[in-house]
């Protein structure tokens, strides 16, 4: 009886690691896609401020550089 019941330990033993590593393997792979979903998130953020940057600097370049400039720019209506 004991040899049989050493058996099926064994084999259920191994079943159990199995199934346990593949559940492992699992919820890494899933973490991983969260950290990565994570990642690209903030590349995106980090890309549209650097955009909304870039777009302050040249409105920044145009602005005028003085009172009669703006006056001018304001009768003409190119401001």
């Amino acid at each position: 009886m004991s040899a049989v019941l050493r058996a099926l330990l064994g084999r259920l033993g191994r079943v159990v690691l199995a199934v346990g590593a593949a559940l492992l393997a699992l919820i890494w792979i899933r973490r991983d896609a969260v950290q990565d979903a994570r990642r690209d998130a903030r590349a995106q953020a980090r890309k549209e401020a650097a955009d909304a940057h870039a777009r302050m600097l040249d409105a920044a370049g145009d602005r005028p550089r003085d009172r009669d400039t703006l006056a001018r720019r304001l009768r003409d209506g190119r401001f």
